[in-house]
């Protein structure tokens, strides 16, 4: 399935609902170069005996998939299945687009009894890069944590991985959590050749734990694509949203990121007005109160 408008166009496996294409029409770029690698979303449903009992989306059979004046609705109907059996849930991703972003929303109806621990979305398999990905570039806003936003500017040039966040990591990957390393939850992957780039943030105002991954696959000597991804808090059985804006291309890099950032975050939260902006060199955040 296929969803456009002026700007950009995303399309869908029509089996799985797999995120296979997001393609930027003003720049030409294709954003995920290896559609084999796609994903959509995962949940995490720890077990008395297996805390890793992760739902993989790609797995599961898409249920419906209904087209809206600015997007499309997926859904996967429960029963879902994992490696450890199945599992009584529902899963409704919203996707839009508005101008040049797509923003993806996504719903969980847990029936099972067990508490959702994590979910990620939505999962971007294949990016190898903002066009070429020697020239690509990524912009974390690490200002004020130990070690400068430089060091992952190159991550899809030399990506090595922490894998040190957590224990059971199958291969290299950095996590970038929120609050801890990110004084926000978003980053920028652009191109300077190009003079282009893509926005990709969490706009979800609710107050939990979030996170920014990047995974290399396949395997720890591959030149390979990183695959952002989200986890929010803990949540007990019962429904679960939130909303992340993935992508929105924009010739102006750093600052536009910066920018969109900032008044998104002002506008949701009017009481704290608009803050004055600070920039040091390459990471900057607004100041708030």
């Amino acid at each position: 399935m296929l969803i456009e408008n002026d700007y950009c166009i995303v399309e869908f496996d029509a089996d799985h609902g797999t995120i296979r294409r997001i393609f930027d029409k003003i720049g030409n770029v294709e954003l995920i170069a290896e559609a084999r690698l796609a994903g959509n979303f995962a949940l995490l449903l720890p077990l008395p005996d297996t805390q890793a009992n992760y739902i993989w989306g790609a797995d599961q059979r898409l249920s419906e998939c209904e087209r809206t004046p600015d997007g499309a609705i997926l859904r996967w109907n429960g029963p879902l299945t994992g490696r450890e059996g199945q599992f009584d849930a529902d899963v409704t991703m919203r996707v839009e687009l508005k101008e040049a972003a797509v923003s993806f929303r996504l719903e969980v109806q847990n029936r099972t009894g067990l508490q959702l621990a994590e979910v990620w979305h939505p999962v971007l398999g294949g990016l190898t890069g903002f066009g070429e990905r020697r020239d690509t570039r990524v912009m974390l806003p690490l200002t004020g944590y130990p070690g400068s936003p430089e060091a992952y500017e190159a991550l899809f040039q030399t990506f090595r991985g922490a894998g040190i966040d957590g224990l059971g990591t199958a291969g290299p990957e950095y996590l970038f959590a929120y609050p801890g390393k990110l004084p926000m939850p978003w980053f920028d992957i652009y191109n300077p050749q190009l003079g282009r780039g893509a926005y990709v943030g969490c706009h979800d105002s609710v107050v939990r734990f979030k996170a920014l991954r990047f995974e290399l696959l396949p395997g720890a000597r591959h030149p390979g694509a990183p695959t952002p991804g989200r986890a929010p808090t803990r949540r007990p059985r019962g429904s679960w949203q939130a909303l992340s804006p993935i992508g929105s291309a924009s010739p102006t890099l750093r600052r536009a990121a910066r920018s969109r950032r900032r008044r998104w975050l002002c506008s949701s939260t009017p009481a704290i007005g608009m803050p004055p902006p600070v920039s040091t060199g390459s990471g900057s955040w607004p100041t708030t109160r």
